[in-house]
């Protein structure tokens, strides 16, 4: 009669001490029987083994959910940013924008490089521009003016509510 290994249940080899199939040491400690009476008394799932000294592995379900909201969460934060710090940038300034302020009709040419010119009733004056703690710094001829900003209209239309020296609201509407 045949003997078989208590682990796994495989055939083993006459005079070994290990099994072949699982590797377990059965010195001594194996069960004989015929094949088919080993078979028929044996589980339908054979059981799991795993390295010695090596714990099973768990499953990385809960890990990659904490890293897919991880990386959620940085680009609503990324977006907000952008929205907040890059949205209210001179960048969206560039352009021409052409507007009414007491009834006189105006057109300020926004440039990248900072620099703009103001046309009104047939004067043209130059100057720059900047953004200084949310609030539009315009520098025209040696004299400095300073206004809160609102875009709305996805960024097509500018109010310009002026800080110093003070006046009328100035409503633009991009070109």
């Amino acid at each position: 009669m045949a003997k078989y290994c208590l682990n796994c249940g495989a055939e083993l080899a006459q005079g070994s001490k290990f099994c072949t199939s699982c590797g377990a040491n059965f010195e001594g400690k194996t069960v004989e029987k015929t094949q088919t009476e080993y078979q028929t008394q044996q589980p339908s799932q054979p059981p799991v083994y795993t390295p010695m000294g090596q714990p099973p592995r768990k499953s990385n379900k809960k890990l990659m959910a904490v890293v897919a909201i991880l990386v959620v969460a940085i680009v609503v934060v990324a977006a907000v940013v952008l929205i907040l710090f890059v949205g209210g940038s001179s960048g969206n300034f560039v352009g021409t924008w052409i507007g009414t302020s007491g009834g006189t009709v105006g057109t300020f040419q926004f440039n990248s490089d900072g620099t703009f010119m103001s046309s009104s009733g047939g004067t043209s004056m130059p100057g720059t521009y900047e953004i200084k703690d949310g609030i539009l710094v315009l520098n025209i001829t040696g004299q400095t003016a300073t206004a809160h900003y609102s875009f709305s209209n996805n960024y097509r239309t500018l109010t310009l509510t002026p800080i110093t020296p003070s006046g009328d609201v100035i409503v633009l509407t991009k070109q």
